[in-house]
């Protein structure tokens, strides 16, 4: 009976903060507008290759160490920075105008504390394995439910609070570096700059408080699939 309580308590809590951070989710589709407006991509289409912004936005940020490299797979859209390599691996996003803000997140989070990244590397993949093997003992009865339930609760708050805080100062901090480097460029001029930045503003004001509800719903929906299967077992 407890295990339907609780189950009952995530879906409300999910529900109570999606109206409190008003998430909708037309907002998906407004976002996916937003970042392929071709007005402002071919604003963009002045700049260089991805790889070459990426290696100017580095030397802005005063970092001459990490790699810069193309992703292989032509269909992989998502950009990221490799703390065990220190590398960031560009994605095929060259008709978003959000690229230069994208290659900007990644190259911030090359300078943000490295013991902080490899942290939450190192505790992110504990945490997924983690969920895994509490999810093939419980189907075993090999342990008890609750004490196990309460553990992955908080374990689930630390992936949180940790993956929260650099995505938010790489998310919040983009905009800027990415407004500097084009600035640098000279590329593009004042007023195409504004008109940039206003969309990345608008991108923001979505983008922001979606990735990082979609972050705790995350650790909401895995405490909720844990305390079912207990429910069940």
């Amino acid at each position: 009976m407890e295990y339907i309580v609780i189950s009952i308590i995530l879906v409300i809590i999910a529900v109570i903060i999606k109206f409190a951070l008003n998430i909708k989710i037309k907002y998906i589709k407004r976002l996916k507008d937003l970042a392929f407006d071709k007005e402002k991509n071919a604003i963009l289409n002045k700049l260089p290759e991805n790889e070459e912004i990426a290696r100017e936005v580095l030397n802005n940020l005063k970092n001459s160490h990490t790699k810069v490299k193309k992703s292989d797979n032509p269909k992989d859209t998502t950009s990221v920075y490799v703390v065990l390599t220190d590398s960031i691996i560009i994605a095929n996003i060259k008709n978003t105008f959000t690229r230069v803000q994208t290659i900007a997140h990644e190259c911030i989070h090359s300078v943000q504390d490295k013991a902080v990244l490899l942290f939450n590397f190192i505790y992110t993949n504990l945490y997924n394995l983690f969920f895994i093997i509490l999810i093939i003992l419980k189907l075993f009865n090999v342990i008890n439910g609750m004490i196990w339930l309460v553990t992955l609760v908080f374990s689930g708050l630390i992936y949180y609070i940790v993956r929260a805080y650099l995505e938010s100062e790489a998310m919040v901090k983009a905009k800027y570096v990415a407004k500097e480097y084009m600035e640098k460029s000279k590329l593009i001029t004042d007023k195409e700059i504004e008109v940039i930045i206003t969309g990345y503003d608008d991108i923001n004001a979505i983008g922001i408080k979606m990735y990082l509800y979609r972050l705790f719903l995350e650790v909401l929906v895995r405490t909720f699939i844990f305390s079912i299967i207990c429910c069940i077992f």
